[in-house]
């Protein structure tokens, strides 16, 4: 079953974020006088997530961590700045059917050719070409290392180099997604500095041989305009600008991101000022319409109110792990969907209730209004789970007709600005007779 949500995004900046303004006029200084040395431009942003490793094994995506992924590191394929529109970051271009970068083959598969840009290097200096993207593919793809995300990798066949600046991507079969390949969807890894540790990997078996290196905490390297120059698990991570950044050294001298261990003291920070700003899934939108409420009384500072991320409802799939099998059947799912009054989800943080993509994706035109078959009926969800072997027993609750078992659900979430919505869940099953649980992982 999957529920969308698009929750209203907050980003923070304080007032006094940058170097202060002096309260009166100084004298001009006399031609022959030494100039004082610029002031750094250091800025502070906090996030709710552990800061203990780098790269695709950094995992989590909830907190704020991974919104700032293009902070230190960079991908084919990125949004424009105003648009989620995608424009070629360390690719010249989007690949298109147009100018013959994207086709699909007689036999089904499809290629992909990226056009790299040609001044893009490592932050060691290192010349960025297309070898590094075929390494990455073996890295992302191997089954014995621990990447969290291999839904796009899945699907690619094999990458080769076409020279130094062209990587041609083979697809086993079409997929809408292959032509913006954004960083998250295939990380690109320095072979210069992995592939001799992915080597005794291969040869051992041992994970450790690439999991252990400190490249992953104070050593990493990538493509972003601003390299990893400390990691403390407990103190953050600190950032430094990369004079070398292909788009030009960035305006920020440093970058401090401090990891909390929850909102409130993330919250406290940024009213105490030493914080200076916070992506929108580092605080949840009630919190951050406090703080707006706060700031704007006091001319503190600003929460600008943009579109957020997505949530959604996922069964577990895996069958070891699943409490109750019924949840795999796109029935059972569908009743339970119907069982949830989405319209009724507080106005300021639901912007789409019908659609399975957020306004503003580009494909939401085609997608806004396809959940608009399931509409809330708790009466049919009762109906056509009682057709699935699902019958209401005296106390109301739903039992199965083979075996007595009572319908048991756990509805888990890592996001503490989540948790109106898991209450939200689970009081609409407790309605039709489901027996819920309510978790929140640390």
């Amino acid at each position: 079953m999957k529920g969308v949500l698009a929750l209203a995004a907050c980003l923070v900046i304080l007032v006094g974020c940058g170097p202060s303004v002096p309260s009166r006029v100084e004298p001009a200084a006399s031609a022959t006088a030494p100039s004082a040395p610029a002031r750094a431009k250091v800025l502070t942003i906090g996030v709710t997530t552990q800061l203990q490793s780098m790269g695709v094994f950094a995992g989590q995506s909830t907190g704020g961590w991974t919104t700032l992924t293009e902070l230190h590191s960079a991908g084919l394929i990125s949004s424009d700045f105003t648009t989620p529109r995608p424009i070629g970051r360390l690719a010249e271009r989007v690949p298109s059917l147009d100018d013959g970068t994207l086709s699909v083959l007689p036999d089904g598969r499809m290629h992909v050719v990226y056009q790299l840009r040609r001044d893009v290097t490592w932050q060691d200096g290192a010349p960025f070409t297309a070898h590094d993207l075929v390494f990455s593919y073996a890295f992302l793809a191997d089954p014995g290392l621990p990447v969290t995300l291999r839904e796009a990798v899945q699907r690619i066949e094999g990458v080769e180099a076409d020279g130094d600046w062209t990587a041609v991507f083979t697809f086993n079969r079409p997929y809408f997604l292959g032509n913006v390949l954004g960083l998250r969807a295939f990380w690109p890894h320095p072979r210069h500095l992995l592939a001799e540790a992915y080597s005794r990997y291969v040869a051992s078996s041992n994970a450790d041989e690439v999991l252990n290196l400190p490249y992953w905490t104070s050593e990493y390297v990538n493509l972003g305009p601003f390299r990893v120059v400390s990691l403390d698990p407990n103190g953050g991570v600190t950032f430094q600008a990369y004079e070398g950044y292909f788009l030009g050294r960035p305006k920020l001298d440093t970058v401090h991101v401090r990891g909390f261990a929850d909102e409130n003291t993330l919250y406290a920070n940024l009213l105490a000022g030493s914080v200076d700003l916070f992506p929108d899934p580092a605080l949840h939108a009630e919190l951050a319409v406090q703080l707006k409420e706060q700031w704007e009384s006091t001319g503190q500072g600003t929460v600008h109110n943009l579109l957020g991320t997505t949530s959604f409802l996922s069964p577990q799939w895996r069958t070891g792990v699943q409490r109750e099998p019924a949840n795999v059947d796109v029935r059972v799912r569908r009743a339970l969907y119907q069982a949830i009054d989405r319209v009724s989800f507080p106005e300021q943080l639901v912007q789409s209730a019908w659609s399975v993509l957020p306004p503003g994706d580009r494909f939401y035109e085609a997608t806004k209004d396809g959940l608009r078959a399931y509409p809330y009926d708790p009466g049919r969800a009762k109906a056509a789970l009682q057709e699935l072997g699902w019958t209401p027993g005296p106390d109301g609750m739903l039992r199965n007709s083979s075996d007595g078992r009572t319908f048991r659900n756990t509805i888990s979430t890592v996001a503490t600005g989540r948790l109106w919505e898991v209450a939200t869940y689970a009081d609409a099953w407790r309605r039709i007779g489901v027996e819920v649980e309510e978790a929140q992982v640390p």
